[in-house]
């Protein structure tokens, strides 16, 4: 990821306690430096803390002093998670145009449509999910996509659940989600795909050998 697509200013830090509130948050890096802002993000239905927030420093500087000291640091036997905090994609994503879809993988052999709704839908209104199965045996292929309403919903998502695992917990493999691919983004894939086929599959012309011109003394 290049460093244009951080935002040098702003932390996300995961992991806080359900007892962390926006003002907790503030105090806790206000010795780091002056913050401008400081969120903790909680579900849009009950209100409750979703187990991360941002907190936007004045400076990179302070920021980074920020994620030096406090990433790790432990507070209600939970340990924190500081990093800067991603504008237009999400970490392991090739795919810088942001949308309200997402791309959700490896997922559990046993995930429905419905578990991956449940497990989605606490960071805004979900339009659409699904889990996607091979054609001939129906099993799961351990990748589905989530699609929100709202493209800021599909963000705070992204951010919360990348890394992750859907159930909360720690087993399996980490969650990779970023951004869906938009079908402007799939057919030019397909096009430079196709295009190095053929280019791997043309015969490679051989040189012609220079006639010798050796004359009579």
């Amino acid at each position: 990821m290049s460093n244009s697509e951080l935002d040098e200013c702003n932390l996300f830090v995961k992991y806080l306690p359900a007892t962390v509130n926006d003002e907790k948050l503030s105090q806790l890096f206000e010795p780091f430096g002056e913050i401008v802002s400081a969120k903790v993000m909680v579900d849009h239905v009950d209100g409750h803390s979703l187990g991360y927030g941002f907190v936007r420093f004045r400076t990179p500087e302070q920021a980074a002093n920020a994620i030096q000291y406090m990433s790790g640091f432990k507070i209600e036997n939970k340990k924190l998670l500081c990093k800067l905090s991603n504008v237009h994609t999400g970490v392991y994503s090739n795919n810088t145009e942001v949308s309200t879809n997402l791309y959700v993988k490896p997922l559990p052999l046993n995930t429905t449509d419905e578990g991956l709704r449940r497990a989605f839908e606490k960071y805004g209104e979900v339009a659409e999910c699904k889990v996607m199965v091979d054609r001939q045996t129906q099993a799961s292929r351990q990748i589905g996509f989530v699609r929100f309403h709202e493209q800021r919903d599909a963000t705070r998502a992204l951010e919360a659940m990348n890394g992750g695992h859907l159930d909360g917990g720690e087993k399996g493999a980490p969650l990779i989600v970023r951004y869906a691919e938009s079908l402007t983004q799939k057919a030019a894939r397909r096009a430079r795909k196709a295009a190095r086929m053929m280019r791997s599959t043309v015969p490679l012309q051989q040189p012609k050998a220079e006639m010798g011109g050796g004359g009579m003394d």
